[in-house]
């Protein structure tokens, strides 16, 4: 289910059974230079009766939008989910909202063979890996949130915390980062600390 502007690419994809567009769910100040602002804020409540029909299937809503991240932008998802806990509450019902895939990264670190390049660009702060393949690799199709990966460049190694995969013009996995934090950790337990920081600031437990 797709808030905002339609999306014929992502209808076609999924199926005009399982699309749903909900412009009343959008941000009403796109194009603006206005605060961000919820079309019509009561239609969580349509929101949530899609939610409890799915769970009767056994199966998940997607709430999606066009940012290409909740946080580098001032993504509405954010206000339409604190909207759709309010009115769980209001209603006296159980939701779970997590950000895509859900699910807690695992405490030991996935292993990414990259060049010497790469591995000193990191070092240096760069803010994601190119995974320099057509085919994103299987172990990282739908890692969660703060998933921590040791890159490996011959005998050098460094590790980092992410987040999904994403594709520009190449698909890359960018880190999972604080935008005021200056320079990356550069040891595992620190990285955990940081990355169970982050997931609680963003609710994503």
């Amino acid at each position: 289910m797709r808030s905002g502007l339609g999306n014929a690419s992502s209808r076609k994809l999924v199926g005009w059974r399982r699309y749903r567009w909900m412009p009343t769910l959008g941000n009403s100040s796109i194009g603006t230079k206005n605060d961000m602002r919820i079309a019509c804020p009561g239609a969580v409540d349509q929101l949530l009766d899609l939610a409890r029909d799915a769970a009767d299937r056994r199966a998940r809503l997607i709430f999606f939008c066009a940012c290409k991240s909740p946080w580098l932008t001032k993504c509405h998802r954010h206000e339409v989910a604190r909207l759709l806990r309010h009115s769980a509450r209001r209603r006296n019902l159980a939701v779970n909202i997590e950000e895509w895939p859900g699910g807690r990264p695992n405490s030991r670190p996935h292993i990414l063979r990259v060049s010497p390049e790469i591995l000193n660009d990191m070092e240096r702060g760069a803010k994601a890996v190119p995974l320099q393949r057509k085919r994103v690799p299987t172990q990282f199709v739908a890692i969660p949130w703060g998933t921590l990966v040791m890159l490996k460049a011959g005998r050098r190694e460094f590790p980092c915390r992410s987040v999904q995969r994403h594709f520009s013009d190449r698909w890359v996995l960018p880190r999972f980062v604080d935008e005021e934090e200056a320079l990356p950790a550069s040891s595992l337990p620190t990285l955990r600390r940081e990355a169970a920081k982050l997931r609680r600031r963003y609710d994503l437990y």
